[in-house]
């Protein structure tokens, strides 16, 4: 049985369900690979970096103690030895609850480090980023596929891909062209019952709001 080590740090508070969550993702990931010879070992904020494959590790509204100091070892690690990959990500809150701790820990990956991060805002887009670095680890072959917009992966069903951001832009984008195909139609609707009813008052005032929405 071949084991992948997963580290997960993150800031001491707000991030309690997304851990959680993430714990279980893992469980479900062994469900799917286990039968394939492959183990997933989750190490949640406490416990020795060295060894692990995959280093994440999530912000909220802090930036220091702990969690930095597993970031400093994780980075140097990878810097010396290509090990851990170390990914970063933070959560998307009000710009007036980040704390300057993290607008400080940014500029210096920005600006010192040159180190990749990426925001979030639901916890299923670490979830697929998981799944993608396990896969690029090319350990078994994985087999994925999309049905009924859930992602199958093994055979089975693994998550819902609802929450993707690429997925409600999609969704939003639709209802946009779909609520403008209806003010279209209904410009043309109302304009055509102007022209049959030219001194109707109500006509008119339909064709003005049609032509509004229509703009």
């Amino acid at each position: 049985m071949k084991k992948v080590k997963l580290f997960l740090a993150s800031s001491l508070h707000g991030l309690d369900d997304d851990k959680l969550a993430l714990g279980a993702f893992v469980g479900d990931l062994n469900d799917r690979y286990e039968p394939y010879g492959l183990y997933f070992q989750l190490i949640m904020d406490e416990g020795d970096v060295e060894g692990c494959d995959l280093f994440y590790i999530i912000f909220h509204a802090d930036a220091h103690g702990q969690a930095l100091e597993q970031f400093e070892t994780a980075y140097a690690r990878y810097k010396s030895t290509s090990k851990p990959k170390v990914i970063t990500y933070f959560k998307k809150i009000e710009q007036a609850r980040q704390g300057q701790s993290v607008m400080d820990f940014i500029s210096r990956l920005d600006r010192e480090l040159g180190h990749y991060y990426s925001f979030y805002s639901k916890i299923d887009t670490l979830k697929l980023n998981m799944l993608l670095q396990i896969k690029s680890l090319n350990l078994v072959e994985t087999q994925m596929e999309i049905k009924d917009n859930e992602l199958h992966v093994q055979g089975k069903p693994l998550m819902t891909l609802d929450n993707l951001p690429i997925m409600l832009n999609n969704k939003n984008l639709a209802t946009l062209k779909s609520e403008r195909a209806d003010a279209e139609r209904e410009y043309w609707t109302q304009r055509e019952n102007v022209r049959q009813n030219p001194d109707d008052d109500d006509s008119l005032m339909a064709f003005s709001e049609a032509r509004f929405c229509q703009q």
